[in-house]
C-alpha cells in the first residue's frame, strides 16, 4: 500500500493535491477566523501555490492580507480570480470589518 506522497498517476496526484489545497484552505480559514490573520496567511499562500486556479483560496487569502493592513497585496490576491469589481468589494469588506468607513465608500465607487 502506498502513502499519500507516493501518489502514482497523474490523476491520483492531482486529486491528492486538490484535497491537500483544500485542507490547507480550511485550516487558513481556521485560523482567520481566530484572527490570525499572519498564520492563516501562510496556509492560503500554499493552497494557492498547490492549486493555482483555486478561486476560494485566493479570496482568502486576500482577506487575510487586508485584515493585516497589506491592503495592495489584497486587491492583487482577489484580481487573480474575480472581476474588478468584485475585487474592490471585497476591499471594501475589509475596510468596513474594520471600521474604516470612508475607505470602504471609496472602493465601493
Amino acid at each position: 500500500m502506498r502513502g499519500w506522497g507516493e501518489c502514482g498517476s497523474g490523476t491520483e496526484r492531482r486529486a491528492y493535491l486538490r484535497l491537500l489545497g483544500e485542507l490547507l484552505n480550511d485550516i487558513g480559514y481556521c485560523a482567520y477566523q481566530q484572527e490570525r490573520y499572519s498564520e492563516a496567511e501562510g496556509h492560503f499562500r500554499k493552497a494557492v501555490e498547490i492549486q493555482p486556479d483555486y478561486q476560494r483560496a485566493w479570496v482568502n487569502l486576500g482577506l487575510a492580507l487586508g485584515q493585516q493592513g497589506k491592503y495592495a497585496e489584497s486587491l492583487a490576491a482577489f484580481q487573480k480570480v474575480v472581476s474588478p469589481a468584485e475585487s474592490h468589494c471585497n476591499l471594501a469588506f475589509v475596510y468596513a470589518s474594520q471600521g474604516k468607513a470612508d475607505q470602504a465608500k471609496a472602493e465601493y465607487r
